[in-house]
């Protein structure tokens, strides 16, 4: 994993945290982990990648946690898919993946105010969030940033919001105003069964304050 700066950083690799966090727990922990790229050409090999991991279909079935411990990140300067898009930008790509990335960013910034970010992530997943009272996005960009989403959806290797919505407890801690929107409508989907969220007073005002 890569910091803000773009330099390589273990301390910030998923893998890492669960070998840090495993040990913690009073009952054995049996660790998984995944040591793949977040993304990769085309949805065929994403599906080869799962395959051969503890995300496939039959080994989460026999392996699913009852508990998740997730964030939230909005697609704004200093997220990592939103760097790695302006950084790639700099010079010409092949890769669907980085010219769907660089579609997104120019999307989001028009629209991206100090309290609002169109598209959020969810565990990687990127997700649509709803603008605030008052503002508006046309619905022909609305339907651009969706299909933008759905495709980069497609070649991220990550936990699927089908698996996510079958724990059946998850914490959530994110935090900052400007993540407050996503907070409060991943809340509100009865479909994600969430029963803690850790975050700032800040955070939690604002996320009052928008009902």
């Amino acid at each position: 994993a890569r910091d803000h700066s773009g330099t390589l950083n273990v301390v910030l690799d998923a893998d890492v945290h669960v070998n840090m966090l495993g040990p913690c727990f009073a009952s054995h922990v049996t660790v998984k982990m995944l040591s793949h790229p977040l993304h990769f050409p085309n949805p065929e090999e994403v599906a080869v990648a799962r395959g051969r991991t503890w995300l496939a279909h039959q080994s989460w079935h026999l392996n699913r946690p009852n508990h998740a411990l997730i964030g939230i990140g909005v697609f704004d300067r200093g997220h990592r898919l939103y760097e790695f898009a302006r950084t790639e930008g700099q010079r010409s790509s092949s890769d669907p993946f980085q010219r769907d990335l660089q579609w997104l960013v120019a999307l989001c910034k028009e629209f991206t105010t100090p309290i609002y970010t169109p598209v959020c992530d969810v565990v990687n997943n990127l997700v649509y969030v709803k603008p605030p009272r008052g503002t508006a996005i046309p619905t022909h960009a609305e339907g651009r940033i969706r299909k933008l989403i759905d495709r980069l959806n497609s070649r991220i290797f990550t936990v699927t919001p089908e698996q996510l919505r079958a724990v059946r407890n998850i914490m959530v801690v994110a935090g900052t105003v400007r993540k407050a929107l996503a907070i409060r409508q991943l809340l509100e989907t009865p479909e994600y069964k969430i029963r803690f969220l850790c975050t700032d007073r800040k955070a939690a005002e604002a996320i009052i304050d928008a009902s």
